[in-house]
């Protein structure tokens, strides 16, 4: 049971219980590209866009080890803005 809090359009506090029945899915395992082991590291590494490949194991259980059949999976690539890639020296 999940203990729920919110409030109503007039900012009257409604409060209730539950049931979460929602399946997560474990995290897939990675394959290609290949994951950085090194975290410190991980800046220093480059992907190229041309030909990108990327593969994982099929997730088949929940994060609590139950069988789980997924039906599509999202890849979501991003250029993280607060990353700090190595520059070259303009100099």
């Amino acid at each position: 049971m999940l203990h729920v809090r919110t409030f109503s359009f007039d900012g009257q506090l409604l409060t209730g219980f539950a049931s979460f029945s929602h399946d997560f899915p474990a995290p897939p395992v990675i394959l290609n590209p290949r994951p950085v082991d090194d975290e410190e590291r991980a800046g220093e590494v480059v992907v190229s866009t041309t030909d990108l490949l990327i593969q994982w194991w099929d997730v088949r259980e929940t994060f609590d080890g139950r069988p789980v059949r997924i039906t599509g999976y999202e890849v979501i690539v991003t250029n993280d803005p607060h990353t700090q890639y190595p520059r070259p020296d303009p100099n």
